[in-house]
């Protein structure tokens, strides 16, 4: 019988086991795959519950990331994504975060994601029982932005540009539906649960059980990918009144889900968490002082450390060049469709589940291997590394493939730079939709599978007394910072009278090619200070501009 999940009922009466033999409890199967689900008896109901919270989480997320997509393909256009992430989603972020770190003044982390679980409940539900079944009736007419900008109407006034703008408002409601799935993602997925999850775990459960965490995770994004494939060929055989109806009802099963997500939280808190499993050797979590920081004291904090400054550029460079690619590959597969006279939304749900399959799958397998552990076994470095190594592979597929389709579809049109030396060939939107599938999925692997673990592998060696506020910058509002980077670039060129950001991949390429060496130093900087921290068994050196130990 395993030594994981199928234990006998544990002895009230027994003696608690330490730490150590927990651990040694843990990591003595030797036969894979249980010598990667390194989890002890005591733990194992603990462990359930809070993959159970993560890995529902993450389902939908990752489902109502590709309704989004395809509502704003279909009903939008795809320059609309760039201006919603930046003049919608940014701002929304900027002000979540703030109101989270005020909430985090005078309550635990605990207190505020269960006032999040609640909200996104009643928004999710909401959406599906008034948002969108009452669409036509408390938004405006479909046809009031579309006949403004009819027949080139307005592109000698120079004021095409403003046709995304006008049509996010005139289709709010999917609008609104964008930017609650990102919240949604940035406030649960990445930043509510991870805190709430170091709060409740020692430092050795955290290193064994987020891995496992992300396994679970991708194996529910692998179910989403097989529902939104399933979903995408029933619409082609529904009418319009059936999808509507089944496209709502996902919505409102969302809200509940969520709402059973809270309710599990607090079971693992009133049953789980307040019974002691052991007893610990590397000594209870210090609470310290209770920092008093308002939001923008804590950019300040940001401001003061050298370490910090690089954990920002982490994230932002990471995001904004997964905003980058991903906006670039998106406008191709919606300018594919055109050319194969197939509708948006179910051509760019069957690619999108396509990419959600490859991610989901290779994520699970990949941290059910000894990768999973590189941190310890070969350094923090070598999954640090990645990311940067990956998207830079990546963008070159896929800006090379948008340079050279732009020009050939539809014809007639001209690049920023460039054009003409491919002009006059036949597109080939294999290489740039389904070969970009493996570049944006490599992206994603390398965030879940590489990213996010050596991520919180270094955020644990913070000090806890300032980990929380600090994880909310570069956690919650950097990865929306970083979208918005490349959402501002996109809507750059659109001002500039191209609504499709491939037409400047050229110049993308160029500066990603630029940005690249930079982020590399700065993981090889947060890597030096990982090592110093780990060898000297204290918080990581902050390494102040002001050369002072702590922070103000």
């Amino acid at each position: 019988m395993s030594e994981i999940g199928f234990s006998a009922p544990v002895d009230e009466h027994r003696p608690l086991l330490t730490e150590d033999e927990v651990e040694a409890q843990a990591l003595s199967s030797t036969t894979w795959p249980l010598s990667r689900i390194r989890i002890a008896r005591c733990e194992w109901k603990l462990w359930s519950t809070l993959a159970f919270i993560f890995g529902s989480a993450a389902y939908i997320y990752s489902f109502s990331r590709v309704m989004k997509d395809s509502f704003v393909l279909s009903r939008q256009l795809p320059v609309a994504i760039s201006f919603l992430k930046t003049c919608f989603v940014l701002p929304m972020s900027v002000i979540a975060t703030g109101v989270v770190q005020k909430l985090l003044v005078t309550r635990t982390i605990s207190k505020v994601f269960d006032y999040t679980l609640i909200a996104f409940a009643f928004l999710y539900t909401l959406i599906g029982t008034v948002l969108l079944p009452f669409a036509s009736k408390i938004q405006p007419g479909f046809y009031l932005s579309r006949d403004i900008f009819a027949d080139d109407k307005m592109l000698y006034k120079g004021f095409e540009f403003l046709f995304a703008i006008f049509l996010i408002f005139n289709e709010w409601t999917t609008s609104f539906v964008y930017v609650c799935a990102e919240l949604f993602g940035s406030l649960i997925v990445q930043f509510m649960f991870l805190s709430f999850a170091n709060e409740a775990l020692t430092i050795r459960q955290s290193t064994r059980m987020m891995p496992l965490f992300y396994v679970v995770s991708n194996i529910l994004l692998l179910l989403s990918s097989e529902s939104t494939a399933l979903y995408s060929r029933r619409v082609k055989m529904w009418d319009y009144k059936t999808t509507c109806l089944v496209t709502n009802s996902f919505f409102v099963i969302f809200g509940v889900l969520i709402a059973i997500t809270y309710l599990m939280k607090k079971y693992a808190e009133n049953r789980i968490l307040k019974k002691q499993l052991f007893i610990r050797t590397e000594g209870i979590k210090k609470k310290g002082r209770k920092p008093t920081t308002s939001f923008s004291e804590s950019i300040k904090l940001m401001a003061q450390s050298k370490f910090l400054v690089a954990m920002v550029l982490n994230a932002l460079f990471y995001y904004a060049g997964t905003n980058l690619i991903e906006s670039s590959w998106k406008n191709g597969i919606s300018v594919a469709a055109d050319a194969k006279n197939m509708e948006k939304r179910a051509y760019s749900a069957s690619i999108v589940s396509g990419e959600q399959r490859v991610v989901g799958a290779l994520v699970a397998i990949i941290l059910l291997t000894p990768i999973s552990t590189l941190v310890q076994t070969h350094g923090w470095i070598t999954m640090a590394i990645v990311p940067p190594l990956v998207t830079l592979v990546s963008s070159m597929v896929i800006f090379g493939s948008a340079y050279f389709n732009y020009p050939n579809y539809p014809s007639g049109r001209e690049g920023v730079i460039l054009s003409s030396l491919v002009k006059g060939y036949q597109p080939n939107f294999f290489l740039e939709c389904n070969m970009g599938i493996y570049c944006v999925s490599g992206m994603k692997i390398a965030k879940y599978a590489f990213y996010d673990i050596s991520k919180e592998a270094i955020s644990l060696q913070i000090d806890p007394i300032y980990r929380p506020k600090l994880k909310a910058v570069y956690d919650g509002l950097c990865g929306k910072l970083g979208k918005s980077i490349g959402s501002l670039y996109a809507m750059f060129w659109s001002l500039m009278g191209y609504n499709d950001v491939r037409a400047a991949a050229p110049i993308t390429l160029g500066i990603w090619l630029i940005i690249s060496p930079v982020w590399v130093y700065s993981v090889l900087y947060l890597n030096r200070k990982y090592n110093q921290s780990i060898q000297t068994s204290s918080p990581i050196d902050l390494d102040l501009f002001s050369g002072k130990k702590d922070l103000e």
